[in-house]
């Protein structure tokens, strides 16, 4: 049910935090936390705990390792805002053109066009509208 992703989301998050000073935040945990969540698409009920368990984990991961190809993100730009406002509405675009679209498919196709859509956001109008303030 609703009501128990996402209780189990903030529960998780919110332990993560209470244990963050035992929590080890590892490029090889990384990735076998990454393996075991691209696996795990195959059946649905088993991505549902693996994402539930381990997506907190990679969202840190990203977030506060102090190295990596991550950080050379916003180089280019700022694309966060893009990949917030448009996520949501490719992803349904993509739901309602592609009936029964797996979510490899959906992961693959949405990611690169909310990254698209992100891009062209940043340098034609978020950019712009930020010089004028």
């Amino acid at each position: 049910s609703a009501i128990l992703r996402l209780t189990s989301m903030f529960s998780i998050g919110a332990t993560y935090y209470l244990l963050k000073e035992r929590v080890a935040l590892t490029g090889k945990y990384f990735a076998y936390c990454a393996i075991l969540l691209a696996l795990s698409t195959m059946h649905k009920q088993v991505f549902f705990i693996a994402y539930t368990l381990v997506l907190p984990y990679l969202v840190f991961c990203l977030a506060y390792l102090p190295k990596g190809s991550i950080r050379a993100y916003n180089r280019l730009g700022d694309y966060s805002y893009g990949v917030y406002i448009y996520a949501f509405p490719v992803q349904q675009s993509l739901a309602f053109l592609l009936p029964g679209i797996l979510f490899p498919e959906m992961l693959i196709l949405s990611t690169i066009a909310t990254g698209l859509l992100a891009i062209l956001s940043w340098h034609f109008i978020e950019s712009r509208a930020l010089k004028l303030k």
